[in-house]
């Protein structure tokens, strides 16, 4: 939003603004909550209104069109490479999980951290308060999806550790009988 940017930063938007902030980073700001319910139109195709009462449940909108759907694979499949391929930033940490989990991983910088390749200051260096905030967000099982989970650390540094929470969080489902 180049009017936002102007405001904010005195600064036109440029088309580097519109590439980092649809993956996700620059100005991009998202709740947990905000980042569940799309977690779930990821896995499910629809998209759930939250609710505090168990009795106010409402039918699950289905607010994407036929292009949009046809897209929804190929994030499915990227997130069940993060937790399943060897490579993925969730693959070593979410081995032991019970049921098949699709994730994606995510760092919520708090301040700048500069980018000098000899100088670059490790998080775990830096005061805790500067730490970046670590992210995962998850649908399983990946088959046929049932739940969303989203954790938020703050000041946890990186999303790729949590995911033995995440393996904690969804062995409990299994072990209860919700999956």
């Amino acid at each position: 939003d180049n009017l936002w940017k102007l405001k904010r930063f005195n600064q036109d938007w440029r088309v580097g603004d519109t590439l980092i902030t649809a993956i996700g980073q620059g100005s991009f700001l998202a709740t947990p909550l905000q980042v569940l319910a799309y977690t779930g139109l990821i896995a499910t195709g629809k998209l759930a209104t939250p609710h505090f009462a168990i009795h106010n449940q409402q039918p699950l909108k289905d607010p994407l069109n036929s292009f949009q759907k046809k897209k929804l694979q190929a994030l499915r499949v990227g997130m069940y490479e993060v937790c399943n391929h060897k490579d993925g930033t969730a693959y070593h940490s979410t081995r032991g999980s019970k049921v098949t989990l699709a994730c994606k991983t995510g760092t919520a910088q708090v301040v700048e951290i500069a980018q000098n390749i000899v100088n670059r200051m490790k998080e775990k260096d830096m005061e805790y308060f500067h730490r970046s905030h670590a992210w995962i967000t998850a649908f399983l099982p990946y088959e046929k999806p049932k739940y969303a989970i989203t954790i938020l650390v703050e000041h946890g540094e990186g999303g790729s550790k949590l995911g033995g929470l995440l393996v904690k969080m969804s062995n409990k489902l299994y072990e209860l009988g919700y999956l």
